[in-house]
């Protein structure tokens, strides 16, 4: 009996499950149905449209690349174009830059020897003789000596009797030409 006091166990009620929707009516159905179909083939047509749009924007991109690219190989090649027309435009100035100066280096060389040269006449009509007259075939020996010498680099300072000048006084050219007497072969009076 003690058992039937300790009562029953406790049974939680089955949830009921949910009705399912009510079928549409019939002749509700059909409006539906037409509704439905129209939305699809509008969304249909839609797509249609849109894919055909963006074939036309594909294809429109497709050229612009092409054109780009095109673009790209035409400024790539005017560019090696320029690149060889500097380098033989800088080969040319180049040349023409070493050929100038070649004649610059020629032109003190020259001018370094005709000032020795010139010095070393100055030199030898300063300087008095036992016989009082110049020497033409010993100033000749000396010019030809002197153009035999070798010339100095250009970059080399002037030779002493350049920078030095003449010995002479100031007046002493004035008052006696060189050129003159070494032309006549006159006998040089002292200063």
């Amino acid at each position: 009996m003690n058992d039937r006091n300790r009562g029953l166990p406790k049974v939680t009620p089955m949830p009921t499950p949910p009705r399912p929707p009510e079928p549409p009516r019939r002749n509700n159905s059909e409006a539906v149905y037409a509704e439905e179909a129209l939305r699809v083939a509008q969304r249909h047509l839609d797509q249609v449209d849109e894919i055909d749009r963006l074939g036309r924007e594909l294809d429109e991109w497709r050229r612009r690349a092409m054109m780009g690219e095109a673009e790209v190989k035409r400024l790539e090649k005017r560019a090696a174009d320029l690149e060889g027309a500097l380098e033989r435009q800088q080969d040319k100035l180049m040349t023409e830059r070493d050929g100038y100066r070649n004649r610059l280096n020629n032109l003190v060389s020259q001018f370094h020897s005709a000032g020795a040269i010139i010095l070393k006449c100055l030199d030898a009509a300063n300087t008095e003789t036992s016989g009082g007259q110049v020497n033409l075939g010993t100033l000749a020996q000396e010019l030809e000596r002197a153009e035999k010498e070798p010339e100095p680099e250009p970059g080399d300072p002037l030779p002493s009797v350049v920078a030095r000048g003449p010995a002479l006084e100031p007046d002493a050219l004035l008052r006696e030409p060189v050129a003159d007497w070494l032309k006549t072969g006159v006998e040089r009076k002292g200063p």
